[in-house]
């Protein structure tokens, strides 16, 4: 089963919501019990069903008394660990730049920048471009406004000192389902159930 993703991306918070978005939403929730059902029976087969279960009380938790602010290791988006330290420090500083400009908008980051944007940014410098060459990209209609505070970003990023991240790497590695944390940090660091059970398997949804 494959659905359209267009509308993942849209302008939800637009009214009236249009009849396209009504149709999006109700479809996106209409197979969910199905999936449940196969990444329950996967996360039993493998082992892991009481991350999922943790995961939920987490979720319950966090809904009674909100949700925490980002932690430290909120900027280590996909594919970070392959980058180096000037790449990271590249990445740290450019993902903070999107989440400050996001708040400063009243958008979502995602509505400001891609992951993949900020991943080919931090490569770039990984690669030790000049900033120039780093920068040689477009933000689409509002790069006008946000070209200077993201070359800011960019500098501040070539100029950390790639060793406290090296730190903060080794303190996150060390905690990462360690049963004496606080239960809510190791929710966080392990994977949610969708990834877990099918990161290296296709699902199939009976119709």
């Amino acid at each position: 089963m494959v659905l359209a993703k267009e509308g993942q991306k849209a302008n939800w918070s637009k009214r009236p919501l249009p009849q396209k978005l009504l149709d999006y939403a109700a479809l996106d929730v209409f197979h969910l019990p199905a999936l449940r059902n196969i990444l329950r029976d996967e996360l039993q087969q493998r082992g892991r069903l009481a991350w999922q279960e943790q995961r939920c009380r987490w979720q319950i938790d966090c809904a009674r008394s909100g949700f925490p602010r980002n932690d430290e290791h909120a900027w280590r988006i996909g594919r970070s660990e392959r980058l180096g330290p000037r790449g990271q420090c590249a990445l740290w500083a450019v993902w903070h730049w999107r989440e400050e400009t996001a708040l400063r908008l009243d958008q979502p980051p995602f509505k400001i920048t891609s992951n993949d944007f900020l991943i080919e940014i931090a490569s770039r410098a990984d690669a030790g471009l000049p900033e120039e060459a780093i920068l040689a990209l477009d933000l689409g209609r509002r790069h006008p406004r946000l070209i200077a505070s993201l070359t800011e970003a960019v500098r501040t990023g070539l100029a950390k000192n790639p060793s406290t991240l090296r730190a903060v790497i080794a303190v996150a590695a060390s905690r990462a389902f360690n049963p004496s944390m606080p239960a809510n940090w190791r929710c966080r660091t392990a994977l949610s159930p969708i990834a877990t059970a099918s990161r290296n398997s296709s699902i199939s949804i009976p119709r």
